[in-house]
């Protein structure tokens, strides 16, 4: 699948991701635009068919849900709680590997996940 991080996620998910053969943008890391507005990341995004990783789930589910009801699709946004520090890094890997065991692209096209559901 492909991913791109939001600019506050953990940067060192990506290598766990690409690790499990995932191809992964991270705002934070791969001189992704730093700076670009919500609503731009959610283009960048979809141009590149990439479901988006953020603790943002406010902008993004809103960003989401206007895509849907102008009938465009969307890889797929995963939020999670604003996790601090490497103790709760354990959480958000534990909830990412859950999430890369249960889910496929066609799963999170068009939706909005919440990552600690997994």
């Amino acid at each position: 699948m492909r991913f791109l991080l939001d600019e506050n996620v953990f940067p060192c998910l990506k290598f766990v991701l690409e690790e499990r053969g995932h191809d992964v943008r991270a705002v934070s890391i791969d001189r992704a635009p730093a700076g670009l507005s919500d609503a731009d990341l959610f283009e960048l995004a979809v141009r590149e068919g990439r479901a988006i990783i953020t603790y943002n789930r406010t902008h993004y589910t809103r960003l989401a849900r206007e895509a849907r009801e102008s009938g465009r699709r969307h890889p797929g946004v995963v939020t999670c709680p604003d996790l601090k520090g490497y103790k709760e890094f354990g959480k958000a890997l534990t909830w990412v590997t859950r999430l890369l065991d249960r889910a496929v692209e066609e799963f999170l096209q068009n939706g909005v996940h919440a990552l600690e559901s997994f």
